[in-house]
């Protein structure tokens, strides 16, 4: 495996496959576990700091090679890196009782793998047009539970990967493949992860994954090139905890919502024990009537309309909506949407980013609650070519509102005439 440029959130994926996360039933709980576990390597320098991922962290090399010795001895895990192959695999013995298998840049796969006691395996290849997985590779692996593959060039996958029926962990990172049928076999799986490099003919989810009832985790999120989620799928995964859809670029994200007179949106409404979301929405017109997601969520970044997916964003907050509705017909359900934005829709919001939303003249309408207090949770608030905005609030606030933010940015707002004034900003800036 390679040891640098490793995430918190991939270790996860590990553990729960592996079911190493006693007593823990939440996919958040053992988040927090992995999170603190990772902090305590780091804070011994057992781990390093990815500086520019604060998720992020590497081993160094004296702590992988003993990191490696002790798998090896004592837990039956071997690592293969360009070719190096250990002794202990010239004895096929060692290899019926290896539980775990690291493969990196293998230039050839043997026909057929024997590991009937194997629970994980990761592959990772970066030779190009590399397409020589065997198609009997998988066929030895019946306990499988954790298959992580990086780098794969396959114009058809092993027929064996279908047989691996326990499987409960599936990472396919940066991969050009043209068929993911295969994954509707998976029964069992709780964590999926997708990311498919250009070239991949895949732009649709296919039906066959909802037969994946069991799914916690599914993260689309470098999946770019997807354009269609059929209907009735997302409102399969009934157990689903956390949901990343493409990025927020919306020159690249371009999933059609609405499918055969189907508002795919409407389904995350079925999606009762959902606590994290990544989702881009850019057109706000598909906008289903009401609540978007259940009120569970702990963890979001919400982009409704074009926004520019970097504009404000400092990598220290979870919650985090942003909005362009220029698209908008200023009907009342969208003028009414600022007014349940902290209360019903996003709980908790630490981070708002408005532009461009000619419907809006007040963030908060305290005309239209039955109270005022709001955005108790929010920390930044930034607001852009708001045209027709004239205040922040109409209606004296009570105490408890906005009480957490530190940083308000006002940007080409000329009607704004009441600015919010709060003693314990940090910053402001208007222009």
């Amino acid at each position: 495996m390679e040891y640098s440029n490793l995430e918190a959130n991939t270790l996860l994926g590990y553990g729960m496959g592996l079911g190493i996360f006693e007593y823990v039933e939440a996919m958040e709980d053992a988040r927090n576990r992995v999170n603190t576990l990772v902090r305590k390597l780091k804070d011994s320098s057992l781990l390093l700091e990815d500086i520019e991922n604060d998720d992020g962290f590497s081993l160094h090399d004296v702590v992988r090679d003993v990191g490696r010795s002790i798998a090896s001895r004592d837990g039956h895990m071997f690592t293969v890196t360009n070719n190096y192959i250990p002794r202990e695999w010239v004895d096929k013995d060692s290899l019926k009782n290896c539980v775990g298998i690291s493969l990196y840049n293998i230039s050839k796969l043997p026909e057929e793998f024997e590991c009937p006691q194997l629970q994980f395996f990761y592959l990772k290849i970066t030779f190009e047009d590399y397409n020589q997985v065997p198609d009997n590779f998988f066929a030895g692996m019946p306990k499988l539970k954790v298959l992580h593959l990086t780098g794969l060039e396959l114009y058809s996958v092993p027929n064996s990967i279908r047989l691996l029926v326990n499987l409960r962990t599936l990472y396919i990172d940066v991969c050009k493949l043209r068929d993911i049928d295969f994954i509707g076999e998976f029964k069992q799986l709780e964590i999926l992860r997708i990311g498919l490099s250009y070239g991949s003919k895949i732009e649709m989810i296919p039906k066959k994954m909802c037969n994946l009832t069991g799914l916690r985790l599914l993260d689309l999120n470098d999946c770019s090139i997807l354009r269609n989620i059929p209907p009735n799928v997302l409102s399969t995964f009934t157990r689903l905890e956390e949901l990343y859809l493409p990025d927020g670029d919306f020159m690249k994200c371009k999933i059609e919502w609405e499918v055969e007179g189907v508002n795919i949106l409407d389904e995350l409404k079925h999606l009762k024990h959902l606590t994290a979301l990544e989702i881009s929405i850019p057109d706000d017109r598909v906008l289903p009537k009401g609540r978007l997601v259940s009120n569970k969520l702990e963890r979001y970044n919400i982009i409704i309309g074009k926004c520019n997916s970097w504009f404000g964003l400092n990598g220290q907050t979870s919650r985090i909506v942003k909005l362009n509705l220029e698209t908008s017909s200023c009907s009342d359900d969208v003028q009414k949407f600022f007014s349940i934005l902290d209360r019903e829709g996003f709980p908790e919001l630490e981070y708002l980013h408005v532009e461009n939303s000619p419907c809006f003249c007040t963030v908060v309408d305290c005309l239209e609650s039955e109270s005022c207090h709001h955005f108790g949770f929010l920390q930044s608030l930034s607001l852009y070519s708001v045209l027709n905005l004239e205040m922040i609030h109409n209606y004296p606030l009570k105490a408890d509102s906005f009480c957490q933010l530190r940083t308000i940015n006002v940007e080409e707002c000329n009607k704004l005439k009441k600015y919010l004034l709060l003693l314990h900003l940090q910053s402001s800036s208007t222009s």
